[in-house]
């Protein structure tokens, strides 16, 4: 196989990889297949018997078309993960397109950069697993392909000189490479892809990371948090993921201990959302009442998080939480939990205020992967009080930033005929019923066919001076479950009725043979609580729920059957690797130098009770460290004496061409021609460096023009040289001396342009 072929093998090879990384990315099986089949068909159009490639013109035309294509599709993008996936697929099509053309060895250049773009896209679409496997051999495929195009260019240049007429200041052309090409090139490329992956791992391991957790680019909360963040911004626009990826899954048992199926839809709360910021339409945590309790988590055994505690044994069921791909510091319970334990030590924060729970670690560099909470779904207002921790919920008023939400809902209750009489200050009964009266009034408003559920906000546009709520409500009238939850929120709270909006996961799929529920990245949803008692918040969730279970089943495949065997391992890369952060990394290597020192003090300890039994052994008496010390000190000096001469030894072997004779023509060659090595060696010291390709008389013959001072002693040298080591002279001792004092010359000039 020619080095040309080798080359479009290789870069076939990564373009594959490449696509394959970017399909996984998007989760598209069939665009796997899709790509896979293409670059197989490119090869037999490029190299087949009856290859028959698309002319450069043609596919010039292909990627021009592509490319506008990408970005005016792009201008109507307002998600970033969107603008980065079409980024990715126009450069894996315009791949495609190279794959079919007609391609010369430096266009293979072109292949590999594409290849490279497809690459980095994928990365900053997905952390999956998957992707990280694919990265890895992609870069040991871009090894593998540069190291190909890098010799077939050489080889074509060589070729090129060889052809050209001489001249009497060129350096002599490279001679052809005497490759058994797949031999050689597979060693280079194995052992440079070794060393970039083990460099690799190292940076990624050591270089500093300056947050705790990435940022948010694409998903919202970032890459380590899978679907679910801590807050809402509404004006991102992003598509929201219908990702099948499972994130948990969650066992219900009753009081016996059996896994039984809740009577409902589970709603499991992450955090909740009480502060709405009308600048940038970003709901968030109320940092008002601060109140945390921590509680330290033994396994095996819950702690009770009442004050007094609750008793568990009636009306409480357990909820058992494992962590499948899903790394984040919150707790996913339902309403209201009661009591926690997991499977390792940790240390637990209830934030009274909001009955939500988390996770602020341990001691070990991981996350947890299991917890169990014991939860009462139809808490009483005993309960809710003992949860509490003597914090009473804000009761009053609570007037939303935005005039045009308050106008918008006088209208809805207006046409659903509760208007309103303006008595937001009711007392009692009254005023919880009046709650629970208008709740249910704006949660009936905004179902279909009034407003209509999509995931896609590509089309909801921004307009200067307009809140995205106001423009939900009256005038789009579409979007996901965060418009939904943010619209009910401040209708219910712009006529004074308080309401806080809540992320987490709905549990939809239940598995019946395992008994659990599945919770997948698509299942991350946002609701609302009303205050509708002195203590009691009762759950409305504006989102249809016929459309959320049609966006969570047109997704599902037969693949789904096999994830628990992947997504184990999944989590485990995305605990270990995807969210390994500064914290982590601080203890890892703390742990590190810890076990050094510990090692090198094992080391040294050893090494004085060693000369200890030594001394006594023969009765050295004090003065018997100091000689064994010495000893040391000459073996240490004798060690690094064979390492340098072993050095000097294989920089000769290489500088005289040792390595086709047998060893009586070795000995020779060193006695003979030392004067090359010493000259070799003064000029490498000089700063002076002959290239690989050169021969000595080329070398010495390309210095004229920018070392004229060196080049004609070193032609001599290196004259001197080939009759030595081609022309099979045998100098004898005067002759020897002749070719010392020749490379001495040389020695003098190198060491004047040392010093000049």
């Amino acid at each position: 196989m020619n080095l040309l072929r080798q080359c479009r093998l290789r870069s076939l090879a990564l373009s594959a990889v490449s696509l394959a990384a970017l399909s996984l990315a998007e989760r598209s099986m069939p665009m796997l297949a899709g790509s896979l089949l293409l670059c197989a068909a490119s090869w037999y159009a490029l190299e087949g018997p009856r290859g028959r490639p698309l002319p450069k013109w043609v596919a010039g035309i292909l990627s021009g078309a592509v490319v506008v294509g990408a970005v005016v599709v792009g201008l109507d993008t307002r998600g970033l993960a969107d603008l980065i996936a079409i980024t990715g697929r126009a450069l894996g099509a315009v791949l495609v397109i190279m794959l079919f053309s007609r391609r010369s060895t430096v266009d293979e250049r072109s292949v590999i950069a594409l290849s490279a773009g497809v690459v980095v896209a994928s990365c900053m679409l997905s952390t999956g697993l998957l992707v990280g496997l694919s990265v890895a051999a992609a870069t040991v495929a871009a090894v593998m392909a540069v190291t190909a195009y890098r010799l077939a260019v050489g080889s074509e240049r060589a070729a090129d000189a060889r052809r050209m007429p001489p001249h009497a200041l060129s350096p002599a052309p490279p001679p052809e490479l005497p490759l058994r090409s797949s031999v050689s090139l597979r060693g280079v490329a194995i052992v440079a892809s070794v060393m970039v992956l083990a460099v690799a791992s190292v940076v990624f391991l050591v270089f500093p990371r300056l947050w705790r957790d990435p940022p948010g680019l694409l998903r919202r909360g970032g890459p380590g948090t899978a679907g679910f963040a801590p807050e809402i911004r509404l004006r991102t626009g992003d598509r929201i993921s219908t990702s099948r990826r499972e994130v948990l899954v969650v066992r219900w048992l009753d009081s016996a201990g059996q896994a039984v199926r809740f009577a409902g839809t589970p709603y499991l709360r992450g955090a909740v959302l009480d502060s709405y910021e009308p600048s940038d339409a970003r709901w968030r945590a109320s940092s008002v009442n601060p109140v945390q309790i921590t509680f330290r988590i033994d396994p095996g055994n819950f702690s009770n998080l009442g004050n007094p505690p609750i008793d568990t044994r009636v009306d409480t069921w357990t909820q058992v939480v494992e962590m499948r791909a899903l790394v984040t510091d919150a707790m996913f319970t339902a309403w209201a939990p009661v009591a926690v334990s997991a499977s390792a030590p940790r240390t637990v924060v209830l934030e009274p205020a909001t009955g939500t729970l988390r996770d602020l670690g341990a001691d070990d560099a991981g996350r947890y992967s299991t917890y169990q909470v014991k939860v009462r779904p139809f808490p009483g207002a005993s309960v809710i009080e003992s949860l509490s921790w003597g914090q009473r919920p804000s009761i009053g008023p609570e007037e939303f930033p935005v005039p045009q939400v308050r106008e918008e809902a006088l209208r809805i209750l207006a046409e659903s005929g509760l208007g309103d009489d303006g008595d937001a200050a009711m007392e009692g009964d009254d005023r919880w019923a009046r709650a629970r009266r208008i709740a249910s009034a704006f949660d009936a408003w905004l179902q279909p066919p009034r407003f209509r559920y999509t995931t896609d906000l590509s089309r909801f546009i921004s307009r200067e001076g307009r809140d995205p709520v106001d423009l939900f409500l009256r005038d789009y009238r579409f979007g996901h479950c965060e418009l939904y939850a943010s619209a009910m929120a401040a209708l219910c709270r712009s006529v004074g009725v308080d309401a806080r909006v809540v992320v987490g996961y709905v549990a939809l799929e239940y598995d019946d043979i395992a008994g659990v529920y599945v919770v997948r990245e698509s299942n991350a949803h946002a609701w609302v609580e009303v205050l509708t008692g002195p203590v009691q918040w009762s759950m409305y969730d504006p989102t249809p729920a016929a459309d959320l279970i049609a966006l969570h089943e047109e997704g599902r495949t037969w693949a789904d059957s096999l994830r628990w065997l992947y997504d184990p391992i999944d989590f485990a890369w995305t605990r270990s690797v995807v969210a390994f952060d500064g914290a982590r990394q601080a203890r890892m290597m703390d742990a590190t130098a810890r076990q050094f020192s510990e090692a090198l003090g094992g080391v040294v300890r050893g090494i004085g009770e060693w000369a200890q039994r030594v001394n006594n052994a023969f009765l050295l008496g004090p003065s018997g460290y100091i000689w064994l010390g010495s000893l040391g000190g000459v073996a240490l000096l004798g060690v690094w004496t064979a390492v340098s001469v072993a050095r000097a030894r294989r920089r000769e072997r290489a500088l005289l061409a040792l390595g086709p004779l047998d060893a009586s023509e070795r000995r020779r060659m060193r006695r003979d021609a030392r004067f090359w090595v010493e000259s070799a060696e003064a000029l490498r010291r000089a700063g002076v460096r002959r290239p690989v390709h050169l021969t000595p008389l080329a070398w010495a013959r390309a210095l004229r023009g920018t070392r004229p001072e060196l080049a004609e002693a070193l032609e001599r040298v290196a004259l001197r040289l080939y009759e030595i080591r081609f022309a099979g002279l045998r100098p004898d001792a005067d002759a020897r001396r002749a070719d010392a004092d020749l490379a001495r010359q040389l020695i003098r000039a190198a060491s004047r342009v040392r010093a000049g």
